[in-house]
């Protein structure tokens, strides 16, 4: 007879606990539920915050350096770097559902869930985007690879589209969801840099990717801005800066849309995540 598998112990995946009050170590990754539910990954905390309504909902801890994250639905999915896995978790029934994949990821820097449910993993230290599909959690193919991507940060995905943040190429992607690469966005912002054409879909440190409406809206660390793009490049229009105001970020590291279309964007450095508002409302 089959021999039974080993039981997972505690220490090898996350755990709820009734949320508390502290203030967040070093937000990273952020994403939002279809409820509005604002989901922040924290690696130096070894957790995951969910916040709805100014109040602190979800506490996911027990997590090993969590960096990328998306939810679907109940579903919750987590990058864990420090055990090279992609975690399931069912928000609903506050539970572990399995890990994706048999292989380990190296770094699932960030995650996207395309409409139908399947899963991206950013593997930024394997130069590629891992897809799994959601019934089994089972790896089903990758994206791009040594080569054609160098250090994928982030990845959005929506029904008809999935758009890589390619970082060491200072660029956006762009792919269909049968796999067939669809084409490059964006350029490298030139060191001498003097006109408003170099910056307009220009990246110095390309960061965080989000789609909404479809629109492309690319974050650039280096400059604390995001940018939104239309599906061919061309510029739609900014939001966000360094400096000391309220909403002023030191160093962004993810960008999410919520339904409403407010741009939110995490800032570590403040031990925050921030509201940035609607493209519509940002300073020309």
């Amino acid at each position: 007879q089959p021999t039974a598998a080993p039981a997972r112990v505690v220490a090898d995946r996350g755990r709820f606990v009734t949320p508390g009050v502290a203030t967040l170590a070093y937000p990273t990754r952020v994403a939002v539920a279809a409820d509005g539910t604002v989901l922040v990954s924290d690696p130096e905390a070894d957790a995951v915050f969910g916040y709805r309504d100014g109040r602190r909902v979800i506490e996911l801890v027990d997590l090993a350096r969590p960096l990328g994250l998306a939810v679907h639905g109940s579903r919750l999915y987590v990058g864990c770097a420090g055990r090279g896995t992609v975690e399931a978790y069912d928000l609903t029934a506050r539970a572990w559902l399995g890990d994706l994949g048999d292989a380990p990821v190296q770094r699932a820097n960030a995650i996207a869930v395309a409409p139908d449910g399947v899963i991206y993993v950013a593997d930024s230290d394997a130069d590629r985007v891992r897809v799994y599909d959601p019934t089994t959690l089972a790896e089903q193919g990758t994206l791009g690879g040594p080569g054609e991507l160098r250090f994928p940060v982030a990845v959005a995905a929506d029904a008809d589209s999935v758009v890589v943040a390619d970082q060491g190429h200072h660029r956006l992607v762009r792919y269909g969801r049968d796999g067939a690469e669809l084409g490059a966005l964006g350029h490298e912002i030139p060191v001498a840099a003097s006109s408003r054409r170099d910056f307009e879909a220009g990246f110095t440190r390309l960061q965080g990717v989000a789609l909404w409406r479809g629109a492309i809206y690319a974050l650039d660390s280096h400059h604390a801005h995001v940018q939104a793009l239309d599906a061919h490049g061309g510029w739609l229009g900014s939001l966000g800066r360094a400096g000391a105001c309220p909403t002023c970020v030191a160093l962004p590291l993810d960008v999410a849309v919520t339904p409403a279309g407010h741009v939110l964007v995490t800032d570590p450095e403040r031990q925050r995540w921030v509201d940035l508002g609607p493209l519509e409302e940002a300073s020309p």
